[in-house]
């Protein structure tokens, strides 16, 4: 089923995809995250350190409200 549009086939691609990045060695240097140890991992922490910059950033004199996740309405 790997490949299709079903919610099983999806889960498995998922499933599959994130197996293969806990089975890479990391690319990020120790030096910007030294507990990283595979693909996953690296992920993982980027978008942690890409969510603080943006979500959690005081905003300066006369910006107004920085929009984050909890004010947006999709």
């Amino acid at each position: 089923m790997l490949g299709t549009y079903s919610p099983k086939g999806m889960r498995l691609s998922y499933t599959s995809a994130v197996q293969c990045l806990l089975k890479k060695p990391a690319t990020t240097p120790k030096s910007d995250m030294p507990g990283v140890t595979n693909r996953f991992e690296d992920f993982f922490g980027t978008h942690i350190a890409q969510t603080e910059d943006v979500s959690f950033r005081v905003p300066k004199a006369g910006e107004g409200v920085v929009p984050s996740r909890a004010t947006k309405t999709w």
